[in-house]
């Protein structure tokens, strides 16, 4: 039944018109048509006025219009050929070993060459904790090492004039008056910016200043060295840090400290410079009250995971140092042991904590 219906279907449905009928129906209807015929004779007028002229393009047939679209294609993309193989050798940019000779072979179990790298490495010095809790080591200079004061100050003051912001290195310090009003103490806050207001304010008092808190002076804050335009210099110093490469400790009772350079300080850097060269003139009695080398200490807190407020542990002199080593290493005399002594025997510093 459905295969009838179909085929009734199929006989009652108009044929479709081809092409070619299409076509004479139009021919037919443009005769007819007024607007139809004047529309094609002004397109031959406008055709042959263009052929005139020579504007007038050939309309492409079916074979032209498909070799002319061959031609359009992209062409094919060359195949990149790889870049002739050179041979690369590494470049030698160690300092240390920049005269040695390169040897690329495998270690074959000789130990000359690794001796003589070895030897050429500065060595971390040892120190020996003598009987009277001093140290002993050949390594340790103390007036060996000579200072070109002049070069020095030129440098600072030139770096004093070249910051163009508020900094401590052109900024004057009163390190009197801040160990005289922090001595033994700890402060309210932690961090290293707490030390440079507090030592600001009681330069301030000192001198009969208005201070006005909050505005801090830049500095670098991963230094241990804090320098200022005068002959003053702030140390840090952590103890019980865990994981620390070095350990900071008092010897002779709490009378000396060692103290460590960072990781990038050496014997010519200027900072070590002028440690070396203030240290020595407090150490001779050669410095003015405002200048002075001040000590600073906080302790890590296994409680908090934290470290303590920095607490004034007073000015310091240089002893003595270990030329050439990675981290420098320095001995340092507390030159206000006493004072710190009789408060912690008063209970009134936070100074016993570190003794």
């Amino acid at each position: 039944q459905r295969a009838e219906k179909e085929k009734k279907c199929t006989k009652m449905a108009p044929p479709s018109p081809t092409t070619a009928d299409a076509a004479a129906t139009s021919a037919v209807a443009e005769e007819d048509n007024p607007y139809l015929r004047m529309r094609a004779e002004k397109i031959k007028r406008n055709e042959a006025k263009l052929a005139s002229l020579g504007l007038l393009r050939p309309t492409p047939s079916a074979a032209t219009s498909s070799s002319s679209s061959a031609r359009r294609r992209p062409p094919k993309s060359k195949k990149r050929q790889a870049p002739p193989k050179t041979t690369s050798v590494p470049v030698r940019r160690s300092a240390r070993h920049a005269g040695a000779e390169v040897s690329y072979k495998e270690w074959s179990g000789d130990t000359g060459r690794a001796a003589t790298i070895a030897a050429a490495a500065p060595k971390r010095a040892k120190t020996v904790t003598s009987a009277d809790g001093g140290t002993n080591n050949n390594s340790f200079a103390a007036d060996q090492v000579v200072i070109d004061e002049d070069a020095l100050l030129a440098a600072k003051q030139s770096a004093a004039s070249a910051a163009t912001k508020p900094s401590t290195k052109n900024t004057t310090v009163h390190a009197g008056a801040t160990v005289r009003k922090y001595l033994g103490r700890e402060l309210d806050y932690t961090g290293k910016a707490t030390v440079i207001d507090a030592a600001v304010e009681a330069s301030a008092e000192a001198s009969g200043l208005s201070y006005t808190a909050g505005g801090t002076l830049s500095f670098n804050k991963f230094s241990g060295i804090c320098e200022w335009e005068n002959d003053a210099m702030f140390l840090f110093v952590n103890i019980n840090a865990p994981g620390a490469d070095v350990v900071n400790e008092f010897l002779e009772g709490g009378s000396r400290m060692t103290w460590f350079g960072g990781s990038r300080m050496h014997d010519g850097a200027t900072s070590i410079q002028n440690l070396i060269r203030v240290g020595r003139k407090a150490r001779d009695g050669k410095l003015t009250e405002d200048n002075g080398i001040v000590l600073w200490v906080r302790m890590h807190d296994p409680n908090t995971k934290g470290f303590t407020p920095y607490a004034c542990l007073g000015r310091v002199a240089y002893d003595k140092h270990a030329p050439g080593t990675r981290p420098l290493e320095f001995v340092l005399k507390l030159l206000d042991y006493d004072e710190l002594t009789k408060q912690c025997n008063s209970g009134k510093g936070k100074e016993q904590s570190f003794f």
